[in-house]
């Protein structure tokens, strides 16, 4: 076993300089480590709405003013009354004014904070940004309406025909549940147009034109 010592001071300063520095590696490498396993138990205890309000380290708002906010403040069930005041009285506050920057703010606070809003607006985004995932299931349901014309939307296309493949189409979507609905339904719908019609004279047949010129006149 060697027996020799650092005699030089600025030998010894260097020396304990780098156990210093390991020592402090060593520490935050630790702290690190107990805080990813601890946003990782918090994350995997929250498989529901109830998890979400039966808890305070993870913090959730909604939109100021939209639907998702009217559904809170004006429901009848307990929970979620529970929920809307916790909302309200947070502080910073949980609220925002657009979807995109409650979406940003689930990006950045990286498990820290939950965002509600529409089912069909949470699949748009998980499309665009994989670290975005949908927990529990969904609050509430509603049906959507598409408003049309009375008389003409697309070249020698009755409006009541067009219902009709629209209405089709959103029926398909229900039923099949496609992963990719943002494109496929688009694509499908705009397929039986062109099948029955001129694919020249349906409004995305010709992009060039300007819409004006895709307009049709009323008969």
């Amino acid at each position: 076993m060697s027996t020799t010592l650092l005699r030089a001071v600025s030998t010894r300063m260097l020396a304990g300089m780098w156990w210093f520095f390991v020592l402090i590696l060593n520490a935050s490498y630790t702290a690190n480590l107990a805080a990813f396993l601890t946003n990782g138990r918090i994350e995997e205890t929250i498989k529901s709405v109830q998890d979400l309000a039966d808890q305070t380290k993870v913090k959730y708002g909604v939109m100021e003013g939209g639907s998702t906010a009217g559904f809170f403040s004006k429901s009848d069930n307990p929970l979620y009354q529970r929920m809307w005041v916790q909302m309200s009285q947070s502080k910073p506050s949980v609220f925002v004014k657009t979807n995109d920057e409650g979406v940003a703010r689930v990006r950045k606070e990286k498990g820290k904070f939950a965002y509600f809003m529409e089912s069909s607006s949470i699949g748009y985004q998980m499309h665009k940004f994989c670290d975005l995932i949908q927990v529990g299931m969904e609050l509430d349901s509603k049906s959507y309406g598409i408003a049309l014309p009375l008389k003409w939307l697309i070249v020698n296309i009755p409006a009541t025909e067009l219902d009709a493949i629209l209405h089709l189409a959103i029926l398909n979507l229900e039923q099949t549940q496609h992963s990719d609905p943002w494109t496929y339904d688009a694509l499908m719908m705009r397929d039986s147009l062109n099948e029955r019609y001129d694919s020249s004279k349906v409004w995305w047949g010709n992009p060039k034109q300007s819409e004006e010129e895709r307009m049709p006149e009323p008969p």
